[in-house]
């Protein structure tokens, strides 16, 4: 092959190299122009959207919180309201009971009196049940505060009505043996003891009350 024919194929060859490698390189700066444009516009939105992003994870989170702050204060408004009625029932629950002690409590002299009818007397009399424990119950079970006058009830009963069984039977044996002088003697007996022991009762009752009447003051206070 002639010199000069091997050199004009060689230089065709690279002016074809050339002119690809020109088309290659616009190519490339075009690419990069339009990434360049591209990241220029794009850019903002991505960072507005992102900070949507983070604002509305900020928003999902007041509003977790939100509704948990809710939920915790109609939970405790829900306590406070239960609490509030049950203290409303047991004190309306308390009045209630306040009342059946005292009236109980003044059952105790007719209790007393037919007691004495039964033992002293010899009366056929049916005396159901103990009024002074009923007392005592209610006091233990309601007004822990009016325990001790309870208590100091019931023991002033307690100890009358263990009189009226020892005492009477002196008198009650003397009726029984038809012996008028023997039951007058016997009974003055009676009555000297029974003085003293009833008029412990009603001192008992007398401090129940004036310590009942404190307790409806402060139930019409609460």
């Amino acid at each position: 092959m002639q010199p000069d024919l091997v050199r004009e194929i060689a230089e065709s060859i690279v002016r074809d190299q050339l002119l690809l490698n020109w088309r290659f390189f616009f190519l490339v700066i075009a690419l990069g122009g339009l990434a360049g444009m591209a990241g220029y516009w794009t850019a903002p939105y991505l960072r507005k959207r992102a900070e949507t992003f983070a604002t509305k994870a900020d928003m999902d989170e007041v509003l977790r919180q939100v509704a948990l702050t809710t939920r915790t204060t109609e939970e405790v408004r829900s306590a406070v309201a239960q609490a509030d009625w049950t203290n409303r029932e047991w004190q309306t629950t308390r009045r209630l009971k306040l009342e059946e002690l005292l009236s109980v409590t003044y059952t105790l002299d007719q209790w007393l009196d037919l007691q004495q009818s039964k033992w002293l007397h010899a009366k056929k009399i049916d005396v159901d049940g103990r009024p002074m424990d009923r007392v005592k119950l209610l006091a233990t079970l309601y007004f822990p505060d009016l325990k001790p006058e309870a208590d100091a009830v019931w023991s002033a009963h307690q100890k009358a009505y263990m009189f009226i069984l020892k005492a009477s039977d002196e008198p009650r044996n003397a009726r029984m043996a038809n012996d008028p002088a023997a039951y007058a003697v016997g009974l003055a007996k009676f009555k000297d003891g029974w003085a003293s022991n009833y008029a412990a009762t009603r001192v008992a009752v007398a401090a129940l009350e004036t310590k009942a009447s404190a307790t409806m003051a402060a139930f019409a206070g609460a």
